[in-house]
């Protein structure tokens, strides 16, 4: 438990939202507040956080610091950070078990920040950081987001990118104090701040960056997607709570939300921070909506779908820690390295580091073989003292069976271990791994560290045609041993598995469909976990949910990252790019997206253009022409901007706000010289300017926000084309997705349709250009691999059923987004229903 002790009033800054604006009660007195942290302890706090106004101007910090940690317990400050620009005293207080640092930053520049905290502190405040970072192990950096700083927030984390493992968190403004006695003009619309954090979000994940994000103050209706960032006193373990004017630690108030007659039957309603008291009552609480529960997915599945989101989306450090195995795996990814040697101890223990200031939680060692190391559990020991929380080895688990080794790693902190077993008797393990004797040891190991009840065991198994017609008996026997989660890794060409002389080890997988779904049927037995690994989702009809998160290319791009990069700077693909080779491999898709998105980075002259607001002057400069120009910007003035700089034919936008757009249109249909063809909403709310736009395209999105206002869009019909949205998450898609045959079963027009399968629609979509997305370009023009892996998974990634092969559209329709096949299933996928011509 951690408590909260707020010192005083006084403070160095005058923020134009601060809750506690009220200066007339300064400083506590130190014996006041010794008393209080004395208190503290005496509730088993682990923890005092300092607070204010501004807990470092008071004259007796350090003496506070000492009383702090002469109890035994850790330090944290909530802080605008500006006097611990002063290294020397960061040094003083991380001498006195400083361990939490929430620092306030409203904006990427000073005239932003400044402008908010009403105080010349933008440079020393980002100096306390660079002094913190690194060093103190929970460092949150803290943005309120107000109308001041409403378009900065992007550039807020590309400023703070460049420190490791650090949380930036926004929270909207309470309003109380200044906040409140300037409501109009410091608090924005929930609408429009959520709007603005989620894109920053967005935008910050499609660049890979290595921050972390919180939330707090956000109805999680506002939000779809982002409830898990929820951040706030409580997910901060702070239970108590004392203001200056307080004698004693009373309970953190709970009072300032509510909760409205629009959240009754909110499927989110008990986890949801609600909504602000005092927002409501100044603008009422028109722009929540509840999330009810769809009638196909009830709460058990959503939250097991949410479990394993969670665990895929895990922050996650691989440290190799040796090339040396014991084994000789005949479809090992090492094989063609030849390397043997184990890797220095201080590159190991720099990667594992340098993987937790980047804010990893799990760190785990492979290898080769990690556990033939002869520092393995000092390294895993190593890894506790740094931080990690759960600290897991991917083993072939001979070593297991030694009981001083096992005794040894356990001893050390070591949590999991994910063992390689690639048959259920010794002769089929034995003659696939190499080495005589193997099945017995490592059997022998995962039965050793279940019985020691103190590691979780599991075990991944690599599908090979030796292997694949045994897969029900080798889980019907591993779980008779007492195991109960598997990875399912689809064997891929590469390594070992491509060298000639084990030509023998792929398998065609409908040959062997039978076997393959009745070892997918474990993962309905009571308390079996089932992962997939590569595994083509095609032929895991029926088992969608076990499909592999897109999110996981990102690993792979990763693992490829020097080969990757070659490629985007002018280089060859990928050795491994051959049509023999790419049709086994579940990253042909990848591949062949990054070819086609390279190409049109260079072309003159491209079918569709992606443009943003905050795209660069740099990167705008570099762009080719297009037919078909598509603007993402927060109003209709940023979006003339953008497009005034480029050239095309044709002109779509997508916007925040839609106000004063069609007064913007010329007679000839023209915005910026460019004939407008489309307007993209995105809430209902946006329709009526939408529509007022003559002549112009409407393009609505298929989501429970919108529907119920289509059926009333007859009368527009011959301008409006509905449009499946893509997301990047399994929880989005499965919480905002609509119904799409009953939608058109039942509709009673005809509308057009863009990413929507035929045999869903009743009707041919229309066709969607080859779109350069400038978000993923570099400064110099260069495609970013991580930006292109995340643009691929939020909007590329798509599959068909195998049974689509039958259809009349077949070579038009490019089938369903993966998420959407996630969440549906391929089942949904009727091609007898499609129509002809």
């Amino acid at each position: 438990m951690r408590v909260l002790i707020k010192v005083g009033r006084s403070c160095n800054n005058d923020c134009t939202f601060c809750h506690a604006s009220d200066r007339r009660r300064g400083t506590e007195p130190r014996s006041s507040l010794e008393h209080k942290i004395r208190r503290a302890h005496e509730r088993s706090a682990s923890m005092v956080i300092l607070s204010g106004g501004e807990p470092t101007l008071h004259p007796d910090l350090l003496a506070l610091a000492d009383c702090v940690a002469g109890l035994g317990m850790h330090l944290g400050l909530v802080t605008n950070g500006r006097r611990l620009a002063d290294a020397s005293l960061v040094d003083e207080l991380l001498r006195r078990n400083l361990r939490y640092a929430y620092v306030s930053l409203h904006g990427a520049s000073a005239p932003v920040h400044d402008t908010i905290v009403r105080a010349q502190a933008f440079e020393q405040t980002l100096s306390a950081i660079r002094n913190l970072s690194g060093r103190v192990e929970d460092l949150t950096v803290n943005t309120v987001v107000t109308r001041d700083n409403l378009l900065d927030l992007r550039g807020i984390v590309e400023l703070l990118e460049g420190f490791p493992g650090l949380l930036v968190k926004f929270t909207f403004p309470q309003p109380k104090g200044a906040a409140l006695d300037h409501f109009d003009s410091v608090v924005p619309r929930l609408t429009d701040a959520a709007s603005a954090v989620m894109d920053t979000i967005a935008h910050a994940t499609a660049r890979g960056a290595s921050v972390r994000f919180g939330l707090e103050g956000f109805p999680f209706c506002l939000v779809p997607g982002f409830s898990s960032l929820r951040d706030d006193l409580e997910t901060h373990d702070i239970r108590s709570m004392v203001e200056p004017e307080d004698d004693d630690l009373v309970a953190v108030d709970s009072s300032l939300s509510i909760k409205t007659s629009r959240c009754d039957g909110c499927s989110v309603r008990s986890e949801c921070p609600g909504i602000y008291r005092e927002y409501a009552r100044h603008r009422g609480d028109s722009e929540l909506a509840a999330r009810t529960q769809r009638s196909d997915v009830d709460a058990e599945a959503l939250h097991v779908v949410e479990v394993r989101e969670q665990a895929a989306h895990e922050r996650r450090r691989w440290v190799r820690v040796t090339w040396a195995c014991n084994n000789r795996c005949r479809f090992c990814l090492d094989r063609d390295t030849g390397r043997t040697e184990m890797r220095p101890d201080d590159e190991i223990k720099r990667d594992i580091v340098e993987g937790r200031r980047e804010g990893a939680e799990r760190l785990i060692l492979s290898g080769g073989e990690p556990t033939t190391h002869p520092r393995f559990a000092s390294l895993v020991r190593f890894g506790k003292r740094a931080g990690y929380r759960w600290v897991q080895s991917i083993t072939n688990g001979r070593m297991l069976s030694y009981p001083r080794f096992l005794a040894g790693v356990i001893q050390a902190g070591l949590d999991e271990v994910t063992v390689s077993m690639h048959g259920h008797t010794p002769s089929l393990h034995d003659e696939l791994v190499g080495v005589a004797g193997a099945f017995d040891q490592a059997s022998q190991g995962i039965r050793s560290a279940l019985a020691s009840k103190s590691l979780v065991v599991n075990i991944d198994i690599v599908i090979n045609a030796h292997n694949v017609d045994h897969l029900p008996d080798m889980l019907r026997t591993f779980v008779s041993w007492g195991v109960r989660e598997f990875d399912l890794l689809h064997l891929i060409p590469f390594g070992g598995a491509w060298e000639v002389s084990n030509g023998d080890l792929f398998y065609d997988l409908a040959e062997h469909a039978d076997p393959i779904r009745r070892a997918l049927a474990f993962c309905r037995d009571e308390g079996v976990q089932l992962w997939l690994n590569r595994f083509p989702p095609e032929h895991a009809e029926g088992f969608e949910f076990l499909i592999q998160d897109p999110h996981k290319l990102h690993d792979e791009v990763r693992g490829r990252a020097a080969s990757f990069e070659t490629f985007v700077a002018g280089g060859p693909h990928l050795p491994c790019r051959a049509p023999e080779r790419c049709k086994r491999c579940y990253l042909q898709g990848l591949c062949d997206a990054f070819e086609r998105v390279r190409d049109l980075s260079r072309a003159r002259s491209v079918p569709a253009l992606r443009v943003h607001a905050f795209t660069s002057p740099e990167v705008l400069a570099l762009l080719p022409a297009a037919d078909l120009l598509e603007v993402v910007a927060p109003d209709p003035a940023q979006a003339v901007v953008v497009a005034s700089a480029l050239r095309a034919q044709a002109l779509r936008l997508r916007l925040d706000r839609l106000e004063g757009l069609a007064s913007m249109i010329d007679s000839d249909g023209h915005v910026a010289g460019i004939p407008l063809h489309e307007v993209v909403v995105s809430r209902p709310d946006q329709l009526e300017a939408a529509l007022a736009c003559r002549g112009v395209d409407v393009v609505v999105p298929l989501c429970r926000d919108m529907a119920p206002l289509l059926s009333a869009l007859g009368p527009h019909a011959d301008r409006i084309v509905f449009e499946q949205p893509t997301h990047d998450r399994l929880t989005v898609a499965t919480r905002e997705d609509v119904d799409l045959r009953n939608l058109f079963d039942t509709l009673g027009f005809v509308v057009r349709t863009r990413g929507i399968a035929p045999c869903l629609s009743g009707r041919e979509p229309l066709p969607r250009p080859e779109v350069l997305d400038a978000s993923v370009l570099r400064s110099d023009g260069s495609v970013d691999p991580q930006g292109m892996t995340s643009l691929y998974v939020r909007e590329l990634f798509r599959a068909k059923s195998l049974r689509c092969g039958a259809c009349a559209w077949a070579a038009q329709c490019p089938g369903m987004h993966l998420n959407w096949l996630r969440a549906h299933g391929f089942g949904a996928l009727d091609p007898t229903t499609a129509k002809e011509g």
